[in-house]
């Protein structure tokens, strides 16, 4: 279970702190208008494996 959530109510961003992991959910909109691919587009990727 996370620690915190914020943002929830207006479900434009969310954000879920796990500690040592922290999930960021936006819609279409916002992740648009923030641009994180732009501001973190020389972070290494890293993929998820399927269970």
């Amino acid at each position: 279970m996370p620690t915190s959530v914020e943002g929830y109510s207006q479900a434009e961003w969310v954000l879920a702190d796990y500690g040592d992991l922290l999930i960021h959910i936006f819609s279409p909109k916002s992740r648009e208008y923030y641009g994180l691919e732009r501001l973190w587009r020389s972070a290494r990727s890293v993929e998820i494996p399927v269970e």
